[in-house]
């Protein structure tokens, strides 16, 4: 393991040669074998959140605050998507209640995304899938977060995966602790995803990334447990938004 920038939310390229990612408002595409770096100025006026690129490496979608129209009154995290040079810029969600994580379909076509809250039914939101001109809206599967006083009652995230129609919902993982931020591996056999598991003072502190079998299987931990410092003292460190090499 060692450092290769200074960033976050770091995504390879397909072809593995290239790594997206975002420093303060701007994303950079970082040469892993020429170690030089590329600013995409254009972001900057997006300050995107969440970003992926397409799987042919034209498109980038992205969450961001910035719109080009809303209809909420407050700032909401939706879903853009642009050309990697920055042309074609346009908006394809405008819905309640910020969009969170997003994924591009392997054929490029559709993107799917996690919708925290549902404003028009007032219920937990889910995983639903859009097309890249903003058309066909789909709910793949719904109710995976709670609000009011059920919100109080702590419960560990678990790992599942479901079939795009909705169907076929299987749990993978059964740890104790919350398994969050899941990647699908190339071949699609094995999730990457981050679970806290180190406890101290009396609280689970850091995380560390693990990988487990789509079966649930031979669950392994990735990344060592580490020490930092921070705030004058020493803590776990928090290792957090895994992706895979193609």
């Amino acid at each position: 393991m060692h450092r290769i920038a200074d960033g976050v939310f770091p995504r390879l390229t397909r072809d593995g040669k290239k790594v997206l990612y975002k420093r303060e408002h701007t994303l950079y595409l970082l040469d892993l074998a020429s170690n030089q770096t590329h600013a995409l100025d254009w972001t900057t006026q997006y300050s995107p959140y969440d970003f992926e690129l397409s799987p042919d490496q034209q498109w980038l979608a992205f969450t961001t605050t910035k719109l080009l129209h809303s209809k909420s009154p407050y700032p909401q995290f939706n879903v853009m998507v642009a050309r990697f040079d920055g042309s074609e810029v346009r908006q394809i969600t405008d819905i309640g209640i910020g969009i969170g994580r997003l994924w591009w379909s392997p054929n490029g076509e559709t993107i799917l995304f996690h919708w925290p809250y549902d404003n028009v039914q007032h219920e937990g939101g889910g995983l639903y899938t859009i097309r890249l001109d903003g058309t066909d809206l789909r709910e793949v599967v719904g109710g995976l977060t709670s609000h009011g006083a059920e919100a109080k009652k702590k419960k560990n995230a678990r790992l599942f995966t479901v079939d795009l129609g909705g169907s076929n919902k299987r749990q993978v993982s059964h740890a104790q602790f919350d398994c969050r931020q899941p990647v699908f591996s190339p071949d699609g056999t094995q999730v990457l995803f981050r679970s806290p598991r180190k406890v101290g003072a009396g609280a689970i502190l850091g995380s560390t990334l693990y990988a487990i079998n789509v079966d649930g299987t031979h669950e392994c931990q990735v990344t060592p447990d580490q020490r930092i410092k921070k705030y004058g003292e020493w803590r776990w460190a928090t290792d957090q938004n895994p992706d895979w090499a193609p």
